[in-house]
């Protein structure tokens, strides 16, 4: 593991560590428990480091899982009265943003050329669309998203 694979993990383990210090200072406002904090990051890194993923891809795919929870607590927290299934929007996002960072995981790991800054880029990129596309599938079929997202629901 070269140095910048460690500074990789290490940002990546800050970026996923926001979110928790939040939820356990606060109160979980998703309803999904302090432990979702805990696995969802951890899947994501176990399954970039398996795939090999360019230093720095990993910073900027745990960015995106970390940021994905800003609209689903900003809601439940503004919310007068605040629905226990706020977090299954979030957590039915999951898959596609896992199936895109790991595929730009597979991605990163052959181009061995590329600079790492540009590998953070496509790390956050690549999940954010996942997430993206699911988020809209999901909140057009399953789940009301409408006040989450105005614009998907």
């Amino acid at each position: 593991m070269t140095s910048l694979h460690r500074v990789d993990l290490t940002l990546a383990t800050i970026a996923a560590a926001l979110p928790l210090g939040f939820v356990l200072l606060n109160g979980d406002p998703m309803f999904l428990g302090a432990g979702y904090f805990v696995i969802v990051p951890s899947l994501l890194v176990a399954g970039c480091l398996a795939l090999n993923a360019a230093p720095l891809f990993i910073t900027g795919a745990s960015l995106v899982v970390s940021l994905t929870y800003i609209p689903f607590i900003a809601y439940s927290l503004g919310s007068a009265r605040p629905e226990g299934l706020v977090g299954f929007g979030h957590l039915f996002s999951m898959p596609g943003a896992f199936a895109f960072a790991l595929l730009g995981a597979w991605y990163s790991s052959r181009e061995k050329s590329a600079p790492a800054m540009l590998a953070l880029f496509f790390g956050f990129l690549s999940t954010l669309a996942g997430y993206a596309i699911n988020q809209l599938a999901i909140c057009n079929t399953l789940v009301y998203c409408g006040g989450i997202f105005p614009i998907a629901g």
